[in-house]
């Protein structure tokens, strides 16, 4: 009985230190995923981070360091620290204009809120407004100019697929129009005209995003 009960005790001690063991590399390996490879927020949920760490007590130079994952070594927040915390925590769908924009806003909201005494929170919050603004217009853009783009792209290819076409056809188009000078003056005005339907296109494609801001505007 002696023997059994030393038995189960020193099984009982290895799965405790076992577990314990297993559990704190869980949360080494834990700690240093998101140390080196943090979850990618977004810029619109960072800076709602920022508000909430401010509104909880933290101070905005803590609010920034806590999204950029290092110390600063002044309190001062530039667009240069701010654009630092939130390319870290940026997700596939923020490019750097939108980052680059929000970093400059964030400066303004601080040099705002510290000269004049407004509440920080409230200056980062409306950044984040902004930016959330900022975002849903490029999204309404994309959505309005994806069935033009498209139509334009199946347009841009048509005339190499008809050449195509006719080299497997057997009408071997590229050999008449390279074989005798009234070919050659096809071929030219051809080029000529697919260049001017290129520039019109894309003008009209610039005019009608112009227009598409306006209105959502």
């Amino acid at each position: 009985m002696i023997a059994l009960a030393a038995l189960m005790t020193g099984l009982a001690v290895g799965l405790w230190l076992s577990a314990r063991d297993g559990r704190a590399g869980r949360l080494d390996t834990f700690a240093r995923y998101g140390r080196h490879r943090p979850m990618a927020l977004g810029i619109a949920l960072a800076i709602a981070a920022m508000v909430a760490s401010v509104r909880n007590g933290a101070t905005v130079t803590e609010a920034f360091e806590e999204q950029a994952g290092r110390r600063f070594a002044t309190p001062r927040i530039s667009a240069r620290r701010a654009g630092e915390a939130l390319s870290r925590r940026a997700d596939d769908h923020d490019d750097e204009a939108h980052i680059r924009d929000a970093a400059r806003q964030l400066e303004a909201a601080c040099t705002l809120s510290d000269e004049l005494g407004c509440e920080a929170s409230r200056c980062l919050e409306a950044v984040g407004v902004a930016y959330r603004r900022t975002r849903l217009l490029d999204d309404r853009r994309r959505e309005m100019m994806a069935g033009p783009e498209s139509t334009v792209r199946l347009l841009t290819g048509l005339p190499v697929l008809t050449v195509i076409m006719g080299e497997a056809m057997g009408a071997h188009p590229l050999a008449w129009m390279t074989s005798s000078v009234f070919g050659w003056v096809c071929l030219g005005l051809g080029l000529g005209f697919y260049a001017a339907g290129m520039i019109w296109t894309r003008r009209l494609l610039a005019a009608m995003a112009a227009a598409s801001m306006g209105e959502l505007r």
